[in-house]
């Protein structure tokens, strides 16, 4: 036995089912953007950190005066030695040094490819790195 139904009721329904798969889709990508371009913000920041690591560490090992018993970071091959790290990466930032101390500071743009659609703009990642040389 066949029902037939209200035509009243199939015609208040009627584009329900449209405006339901345009929200599922609009939902489903924006998931997918934060999925996509925050694992690109966060590979980036990983790989920009890595760098800046190598970098301080790099210019720290520039090390004089060790067998007088007063060890201190050589401030100018220190910074040469970081810099020539940063630019191998293709990175470019800023390096600071003291005879104890070097800091690197790196800041990069990573560019949104999906949330772009919704409005999110370009989001900067910035990093700061210190390595003081240990002797021992």
């Amino acid at each position: 036995m066949y029902i037939q139904p209200d035509s009243q009721c199939v015609q208040r329904n009627r584009g329900s089912l449209s405006a339901f798969v345009a929200c599922l889709v609009t939902m489903f990508l924006a998931l997918a953007g934060l999925t996509f371009d925050g694992g690109r913000v966060i590979s980036e920041y990983v790989e920009m950190a890595d760098i800046a690591e190598n970098a301080a560490r790099a210019g720290s090992q520039m090390i004089v005066d060790i067998r007088s018993g007063n060890p201190q970071i050589d401030v100018s091959a220190a910074r040469a030695q970081a810099e020539a790290v940063l630019r191998l990466s293709g990175i470019q930032g800023t390096v600071g040094a003291s005879q104890e101390v070097i800091e690197i500071r790196v800041r990069r743009s990573v560019s949104m490819k999906i949330l772009s659609l919704f409005g999110v703009g370009n989001r900067s990642i910035s990093i700061t790195r210190r390595a003081t040389p240990v002797v021992g």
